[in-house]
């Protein structure tokens, strides 16, 4: 999950966001779906209570807030919490497009845009990819390829599809990674080599949400 401690989904389709968002707990964080027509200042009483509460079975836990609608002084009593989170607890707060918040509430949350939604779906290693070096990206990819059958290749294939369409990477660049993706699917020495030649081509990326 992402290092910020609260989101701000703006969609019409909150189903597909928070299915996304259930996906991307993985085993790491324990996910709860909060669901409100209408988010009051009693709700969000109760919400902070929970919120400060351990989670039940692991360590960090994501409050998933689906509202169409919150009012002013629940807005208030939500800054709080976003000025002071605990520190085991996350939130992902999904509205409708041109919902309007307080500015202050606005200015406490992560707005995940398009571009942004399926980077902060990747995995932590293949981030960890992403951000080294070309001598440390290959350094990365000997050891992967030293464990027999590495689940690790078809999950980096998968990131960096969904990486790729948010990257400013010019489209015969990101052409010619599709097509080493083809071969990266072999097995033996072809996927190891595939995947040094995307290493050259793909930029360091300095910053990730």
């Amino acid at each position: 999950m992402p290092p910020h401690h609260a989101l701000l989904y703006e969609t019409t389709d909150s189903t597909a966001i928070v299915a996304s968002l259930i996906a991307a707990c993985a085993d790491k964080v324990e996910p709860e779906v909060c669901r409100y027509e209408v988010l009051g200042i009693d709700e969000i009483r109760n919400l902070i209570e929970r919120a400060y509460q351990m989670p039940a079975k692991l360590p960090t836990r994501l409050f998933i807030i689906v509202a169409t609608q919150i009012g002013g002084v629940a807005q208030s009593a939500l800054l709080k919490l976003l000025e002071e989170p605990p520190l085991t607890t996350r939130f992902a707060l999904v509205l409708p497009p041109l919902h309007k918040l307080l500015p202050t509430v606005y200015s406490r949350l992560y707005r995940v845009t398009a571009s942004t939604k399926e980077v902060l779906l990747l995995t932590a290693d293949f981030k960890e990819f992403l951000v080294a070096s070309v001598p440390a990206k290959l350094i990365l990819l000997a050891a992967a390829a030293k464990i027999k059958d590495n689940p690790q290749w078809s999950r980096w294939a998968a990131d960096l599809l969904r990486y790729l369409p948010t990257s400013s990477l010019p489209a015969p660049t990101q052409g010619e990674i599709v097509r080493l993706l083809q071969y990266a699917v072999m097995t033996g020495g072809a996927k190891k080599m595939s995947w040094e030649a995307m290493a050259f081509l793909l930029p360091v990326v300095t910053e990730l949400p």
